[in-house]
């Protein structure tokens, strides 16, 4: 920090430190005179990835989604997501969003989109933006620099990269620098050396009394040494500081704070030696520690008037970024000058194969970008040569790597949407919470008039006699969907357009088309009226594509495996494929059925597709046959439950987390610990308090076990311990992709004490073998980072909807008189029943009754017909305290109605001398 006592200030240190980072020279940046690519085009190839299939939708005026899917040689998938936004459109804007706006909490981009949203400013697509701190109480703070509105947001790191959007479109990547200066004028009223008393801020007093201070960063952690930190009301309510510091609190004149632009106040407290000062809503905290705090405190008494400047500047091209209307953080380039960067970073290595969201530009258009990974089956991610070279695809003249992994999201809003929502699929199974992320904001007005036709799907390929049903969207100019006074036309043109019609195909009103042997052009056409009259009628045309293939390379039968109740139904679907992956539509008639299953298991309906389960279990086996191909499918009627594991031994589990202080897995035993069948159970501890971010404890399979054909769920018993946490299950397919199911929502969670009997869908569709992976224990709310212990027993594979007993016994001490600390006598008679009630329930299983008196086992007389339990004691009880235990089980191993979830029920007793 420099601190400068002198006459004549007058902004002379900053000027200078604005020379010397620009190099002499004091300009506006400006982008290239490159030419928009338009309209937007899918990338055929890079980097060894040929693409397999693509669709365009248009989002708004100058906004476009594509969805790109890639294979390689080596049989992998690629997933890309990319916006393209013509920045020249005057309806379109791009604007940095803050979760809930400010600096530091984390939301994710929906969510926020969502919220941000407004008639006649329709958020349309966003994606996450800068990399961020998860170490708390600062879990959120973006790496670099970043800019909304034109307010200065915070400063970042040294080195870190960023973009940026002018408010006339242009945008740049820079590396980018803050000089800021703070100088304080005496109040109003204070002798000037001459002893005459001027007012605040007069030129004289300037002269003689300004003090000034280097501004060193902007909302970021103050640090133990020299430095002042400049904190604004979107930092958040604190500053989070130790009370190793001074803080001068200000009442600013006009806020936010824009680079080049200064700003006003009067200093209205100063606190020393206090934590997390508050930041007001209308004003400012400048903050400083060790000797730069001294002089701080010493220059700004309450009422000192205040007046602070900044500049940014870009480092690498020596341009003022004064100005700029957003800016986010990123590394590193990827694309610099329209060719592939040589810059690298030492913890983001430059071959890794990960998801990746990264933005990159052409003159005035804008490239947002996403690739799924880290999901085999799906996406197996990009390595940032990858990045670089689509984005040389694109024709881009520079790109930024933004933050990754986890944090990869692409949120669009549908065609006719209310509202942008997730596409691409994050790589932890759900959308993550996350720092800054770019929105694409559009303010084209809503008019209801017919502006284009949205034909789905857009291209089809198709063998000779297949038949695909066509959907025309209707859209206004603003891209929301509206309503046609009359039915959409449908026609078939020849493909390429101009060229001999041959058998082209039909197509019937409703948009029911039925392929010939050539390719063709499917037309929707509807009149358009103008709105308020006046113009004349006009006609809006949509047009997909049918591609007419000879073979198919590959045929499924979905669901490739099912569990089915006696009595139930389930339809299954022929998808075919060529060799590029692409789906190919097949004639009815092209398609072979045959079904293998047991007398009384069930019976198929080739028409339909459908498997119809009749009353007998057993297993049935489905075929189809197409194109010289065959897809098989199993069906399992009436299968019982699986037992995953009953934890009566865990040599097999291990614990892990995620942003956890601690995370313990052993076994509780009963009569201590909470047992629900046998003797043992699985514990899992665990410790989240003050963590940021997604929190996890995982209780894993060291050998995940095979689970037989395909569940519909997953059961499990848990003792909650009522902390509300998320209660999930971890999965992996054949493909090796993993997947998670719910046992609970993220909220209430696992909101109850004791025992309860939870289970998760599993979602249809997925690769068999199917592997149980791990139990995990979820928090994404800061406020809920509790610590705790919770218990699971039982586990297992659900596939029928047969109701199950899953209540045990219920015991009822009938005499003597029941309560803690009863007065009974010596030679008293005891009298139980117990019964087991319920609509599924199994019956009391008499050869597991256990009576201990005194922790001494006694054999009772009962009589299973009335449940009825008596004992008789023969030897007097000795004055003093008692205890009576009862311990039985049902038919299905549910233990009697019990404390302490022990399975087993207790009274005390007193004998008096």
């Amino acid at each position: 920090m420099g601190v400068v006592d002198g006459s004549r200030r007058m902004g002379r240190g900053l000027g200078l430190a604005l020379i010397w980072l620009l190099g002499l020279v004091l300009v506006s940046s400006s982008a290239g005179a490159a030419e928009p690519i338009w309209p937007a085009r899918p990338v055929e190839q890079f980097a060894g990835w040929q693409l397999s299939e693509s669709w365009t939708t248009p989002v708004a005026p100058g906004v476009v989604h594509l969805e790109e899917r890639f294979v390689n040689g080596r049989g992998e998938r690629l997933v890309v997501h990319r916006l393209q936004v013509n920045l020249e459109e005057p309806t379109v804007r791009v604007r940095l969003s803050l979760p809930q706006g400010e600096v530091l909490p984390l939301e994710t981009c929906s969510a926020r989109a969502r919220r941000e949203s407004r008639p006649g400013a329709r958020v349309v697509a966003a994606v996450n933006g800068d990399f961020y701190t998860v170490t708390p109480p600062f879990a959120g703070l973006p790496i670099g620099y970043a800019v909304r509105e034109g307010e200065l947001v915070n400063t970042g790191y040294g080195g870190w990269m960023a973009l940026g959007v002018w408010p006339d479109g242009r945008v740049d990547i820079d590396t980018l620098g803050m000089v800021g200066e703070v100088e304080f004028l005496p109040p109003a009223g204070t002798a000037a050396a001459d002893g005459t008393t001027e007012a605040a801020g007069s030129a004289d007093q300037a002269e003689v009394e300004t003090v000034s201070f280097a501004i060193d960063q902007i909302n970021r952690p103050r640090g133990a040494g020299g430095g002042i930190t400049l904190f604004t009301p979107t930092y958040g309510p604190g500053t989070l500081a130790d009370g190793n510091g001074v803080d001068v609190v200000i009442r600013a004149d006009e806020l936010p704070l824009r680079p080049g632009v200064p700003l006003t106040g009067t200093v209205v407290a100063v606190v020393a030696g206090e934590r997390n000062t508050s930041i007001p809503r209308d004003g400012l905290v400048l903050s400083a520690a060790g000797y730069s705090g001294l002089q701080l405190a010493k220059a700004a008494p309450v009422g000192t008037r205040v007046k602070i400047t900044v500049h940014l500047v870009g480092l690498g091209s020596r341009t003022s970024w004064d100005g700029v209307a957003q800016v986010v953080g990123g590394s590193p380039r990827l694309v610099v000058n329209g060719e592939v960067s040589s810059e690298r970073h030492a913890s983001l290595p430059w071959g890794n194969r990960e998801p990746r969201t990264a933005a990159g530009y052409v003159g005035k258009t804008l490239f947002l970008v996403t690739w799924d990974g880290r999901q085999p089956a799906w996406s197996v991610g990009a390595t940032m040569q990858e990045q670089a070279e689509y984005f040389l695809a694109l024709g881009a003249e520079e790109a930024l790597n933004l933050d990754g992994g986890g944090s990869t999201t692409f949120v669009v809003r549908e065609p006719g949407a209310a509202f942008a929502e997730v596409v691409n699929r994050p790589s932890d199974g759900w959308e993550r919470s996350v720092s800054n992320s770019l929105q694409v904001v559009s303010t084209a007005p809503a008019d209801g008039v017919l502006a284009q036709l949205l034909v789905s799907p857009q291209e089809a390929r198709v063998l000779p006699g297949a038949e695909v049903r066509f959907e025309a969207i209707p859209l206004d100019g603003a891209g929301e969907r509206i309503t046609l006074p009359s039915p959409v036309r449908w026609r078939v043109e020849p493909e390429p357009a101009g060229e001999s019609g041959g058998e082209m195909g039909s197509i019937d009103p409703a948009g029911r088309f039925v392929a010939g042997r050539v390719d063709a052009r499917v037309v929707a056409s509807a009149v358009a009226s103008p709105a308020g009259g006046g113009a004349s009628e006009r006609v809006v045309e949509g047009v997909a594509t049918v591609r007419v293939v000879q073979a198919i390379s590959r045929l499924e039968l979905l669901p490739a495996s099912v569990s089915l109740d006696p009595g139930q139904s389930v339809t299954f679907t022929l998808n075919a494929y060529d060799a590029q992956g692409r789906r190919v539509f097949l004639p009815a008639s092209g398609v072979e059925w045959t079904v293998e299953a047991p007398a009384g298991v069930g019976m198929f309906i080739p028409a339909e597709g459908r498997f119809e389960a009749g009353e007998a279990s057993g297993t049935a086996r489905v075929e189809a046959r197409a194109g010289g191909l065959l897809a098989t499918a199993q069906i399992s009627v009436g299968q019982p439950p699986w037992l995953i594991e009953d934890f009566e031994e865990v040599s097999d589990l291990y614990g892990d987390g995620v942003r956890v202080n601690r995370v313990e897995v052993g076994q509780g035993r009963a009569p201590t610990d909470p047992v629900r069948f046998g003797d043992g159970s699985g514990r899992l501890a665990y410790d989240f308090t003050g963590q940021a971010g997604t929190s996890g404890a995982y209780l894993l399979f060291r050998r995940p076990p095979e689970l037989p054909g395909y569940p519909r769920k997953i059961g499990v018993w848990v003792y909650g311990d009522g902390q509300g946490h998320w209660l999930r299950g971890q999965l992996r397919d054949g493909s090796g992709a993993f997947f998670w199911i719910d046992f609970t929502r993220a909220s209430p969670g696992v909101s109850w004490v004791g025992w309860q009997y939870v289970e998760a869908e599993v979602p249809a569709g997925k690769p068999l073998p199917l592997k149980f992976e791990a139990l995990r224990l979820m928090e994404t709310k800061p406020d809920r980072k509790g610590r705790g212990t919770v218990y699971f027993d039982q586990l297992r594979a659900i596939y029928s909807e047969a109701v199950e007993d899953l209540t045990g016994p219920r015991v009822e001490l009938l005499a003597p008189a029941t309560g803690s600390g009863t007065v009974i006598p010596a030679t008293a008679a005891f009298r139980v029943v117990i019964s087991d009630p319920g609509e599924a329930a199994s019956g009391v299983d008499w050869r597991s009754l256990k009576v201990l008196l005194d922790g001494k086992e006694i054999e009772p007389g009962f009589d299973p017909d009335s449940g009825i339990v008596t004992f008789q004691v023969v030897e007097p009880l000795a004055p003093g305290e008692h205890e009576l235990l009862i311990r039985v089980l049902d038919r299905a191993g549910n233990p009697g109605e019990a404390g302490e979830g022990t399975g087993i029920a207790h009274w005390t007793f007193r004998v008096e001398g």
